[in-house]
């Protein structure tokens, strides 16, 4: 008796249209991750401002012709120390800044060379991994700087945009070690327990909005002092030209950069 077999080959069919189409679909989500991928190393290797410092131009010079501070530039940060401080070791205040997102270390260095000098502090900006604070709580550069200096009795975290963001959690991992936290531009994702907060905003500001700043008030202790500069933007806290998305200045660079130093300068000096 013949037998006779039937194959389903609709069923298979089907099946091979079925792996055809995964197979597209796999290879798309592919691309987009290789696309994310390239995009974000070329965004992090082409960070906004300069690559390396002009020393002539970030100097500051007493009227005897000396130069008042001395910048260190390391693969981990770049310190900023007063040159009437003899030895180094003699500071006891130490400043650790967590620059904004895609911002390069060095455009901040005008900033706080000033405040270095007029405060006599001891200033550490952070080069964090991709251009991105959150690296460092990777790399644990500010960690390895607190340990390394056991001399420094007061000890302030700060940070622009995405860096105030480490420096509020730093702050809070801190407890106790940590004197107080300086926000430039930014706000804090979970509520800190230090008391000696200073937040200074401008009220130009296109990325940390007032709207965004509010929202995220109740996040800091009612004791913050808040400081408002009208005319600033978001990029005037650094030295690393426009940025998409902020909004135009109405005070020039210089003017926003000396009411930073002023401010930060009556905190860090406050008894």
């Amino acid at each position: 008796m013949e037998k006779i077999f039937v194959t389903n080959n609709s069923r298979r069919g089907l099946s091979y249209k079925q792996q055809k189409k995964t197979s597209w679909f796999l290879l798309i989500i592919l691309l987009v991750i290789f696309t994310l991928v390239v995009g974000f190393v070329i965004r992090s290797n082409n960070p906004a401002g300069a690559r390396s410092f002009d020393r002539e131009k970030y100097r500051i010079v007493g009227q005897d012709g000396s130069v008042s501070y001395t910048v260190k530039d390391t693969t981990a940060y770049i310190s900023i120390s007063p040159n009437n401080a003899i030895p180094e070791k003699s500071l006891n205040t130490a400043v650790i800044f967590y620059p904004g997102g895609f911002v390069t270390p060095e455009s901040y260095l005008q900033l706080w060379n000033e405040v270095a000098t007029k405060t006599n502090s001891m200033v550490y900006i952070v080069k964090p991994m991709f251009n991105l604070a959150f690296s460092d709580l990777i790399q644990n550069t500010s960690v390895k700087i607190v340990e390394e200096n056991l001399q420094f009795t007061k000890i302030y975290y700060s940070g622009h945009s995405l860096g105030g963001v480490v420096a509020c959690e730093r702050t809070n991992q801190g407890a106790d070690k940590v004197t107080g936290l300086i926000l430039l531009g930014s706000y804090c994702n979970s509520s800190v327990k230090n008391e000696n907060v200073l937040s200074i905003e401008g009220l130009q500001d296109g990325l940390s909005t007032q709207e965004k700043l509010n929202a995220n008030r109740n996040k800091l202790p009612g004791s913050t002092k808040v400081d408002v500069i009208a005319g600033m933007n978001h990029a005037q806290f650094g030295d690393y030209g426009s940025q998409q998305g902020d909004n135009e200045a109405s005070i020039s660079a210089e003017a926003a950069r000396q009411e930073l130093v002023t401010r930060i300068t009556e905190f860090l000096q406050k008894p």
